[in-house]
């Protein structure tokens, strides 16, 4: 609901969610989620291939570090 509430307060409206099924398999978030009519999908909990855009941010993150860190290493 805090979530829903800061979405709220710039201008952004939540229709659905599409997560794992950690927390977020919960009865009450569930509830809330049909309460709001919204829709929730599930993806695995490792499934990385079902959202792009996270997995390419993802990889230039990691591609940074290795990069800082050979850096240092050679320094």
């Amino acid at each position: 609901m805090a979530f829903e509430l800061y979405a709220a307060t710039h201008g952004r409206c939540i229709q659905g969610y599409h997560t794992d099924y950690g927390r977020f398999a919960d009865n009450a978030f569930i509830d809330n989620v049909k309460k709001q009519r919204q829709s929730v999908t599930f993806c695995g909990v490792i499934a990385l291939h079902q959202n792009g855009i996270a997995k390419k941010r993802i990889q230039d993150l990691q591609d940074k570090a290795r990069v800082i860190m050979m850096q240092e290493i050679n320094k």
